[in-house]
């Protein structure tokens, strides 16, 4: 078996804008001279972003591990396509290819993947980043004149980069993807806060319609606005949700309501605080992030499906008490 695979980074494209350039390849090759260049299969089409070489099969656990600590907090990003021109240069081309508006996201990643490479002694990138996608290559007898091309196409969204090995298989390039690594955006944690409204020895509690916690029995509540007291945004946020109108007071529990993905990303942290409040008036209804709305009894609470942390709370600080 070979050690050394060949590798480079790259940005997949979607298989619709895969057929687009596909039949843009095609219009191309029925120029004059559209036989002399070396078209790219629109399997391969990507757009390279930084370029290894040669590196042994053992040393990409570290390659891909130190890429995805790199690669924290970088979010996902748009790539819109310009024209098609010769590159480098109309005057000494080597490729047709699709050039790409400039975009600070797309540099930025190709500076984290520069960077983060020479960390681990790879060598640095000695030419300029210059973004594009090559639809072929030229030949020396090849000299295109470049017809007008719609390239219409909506923005490329990135949510990964692709680690690709290239190999050549029975005098055919073929591009496989060891490994890709998700842009995630960077997460600050959202102050939220919640009421607990008691009335007749019930406790007012929603089924959330969404994330986090969706479909469960919780304490309604919602994120806090600037410029908004916590006593305010419970009261804005139990209207909208149960169309009560409340009074809210002093904080009863702060906790930290925090989620990871497998790969230990994080997707969200919200800091929540609960505040007691008294019931003033209105009559119940569910509303924006609630399916549902009740007031809830403690021999009630087992029915419902809510978390464990909930539970706990309701029972123990404010069940009783009463």
């Amino acid at each position: 078996m070979n050690n050394l695979l060949r590798l480079f980074f790259a940005i997949e494209i979607s298989d619709k804008l895969r057929i687009e350039l596909a039949k843009i390849i095609k219009q191309l090759r029925a120029e004059t001279w559209g036989k002399r260049v070396h078209w790219t299969h629109p399997e391969n089409l990507h757009i390279t972003v930084r370029f290894i070489g040669a590196c042994e099969v053992s040393h990409i656990p570290v390659l891909t591990q130190r890429i995805k600590e790199a690669l924290k907090e970088t979010a996902p990003f748009s790539l819109q396509f310009d024209t098609i021109h010769l590159f480098p240069s109309p005057s000494h081309p080597n490729v047709i290819a699709v050039a790409i508006q400039p975009s600070a996201d797309l540099f930025k990643l190709a500076r984290i993947l520069d960077f983060s490479l020479v960390e681990i002694g790879f060598a640095a990138e000695r030419r300029a980043f210059v973004p594009h996608l090559t639809l072929g290559r030229l030949s020396h007898h090849a000299t295109p004149i470049l017809p007008t091309v719609n390239l219409s196409f909506p923005p490329l969204k990135i949510d990964h980069i692709a680690l690709l090995r290239s190999e050549e298989i029975e005098g055919k390039r073929i591009y496989t993807a060891i490994e890709r690594l998700k842009l995630v955006p960077a997460v600050q944690p959202k102050v939220t806060v919640g009421a607990i409204v008691v009335k007749n020895n019930k406790v007012l509690l929603i089924k959330r319609k969404n994330a986090p916690n969706q479909g469960l029995w919780a304490i309604p509540g919602g994120k806090v606005e600037p410029g908004e007291t916590l006593q305010q945004a419970a009261e804005r946020e139990i209207k909208e949700e149960t169309g009560l109108t409340i009074r809210a007071h002093e904080v009863i529990y702060v906790f930290d309501l925090i989620e990871r993905d497998a790969d230990d990303n994080l997707l969200f942290h919200y800091v929540i605080i609960d505040l007691m409040a008294d019931y003033v008036s209105g009559e119940l209804r569910a509303g924006d992030d609630a399916t549902d709305a009740c007031w809830v009894s403690k021999a009630e609470l087992d029915q419902l499906s809510m978390t464990e942390s909930t539970r706990k709370l309701l029972k123990e600080k404010i069940f009783t008490s009463r």
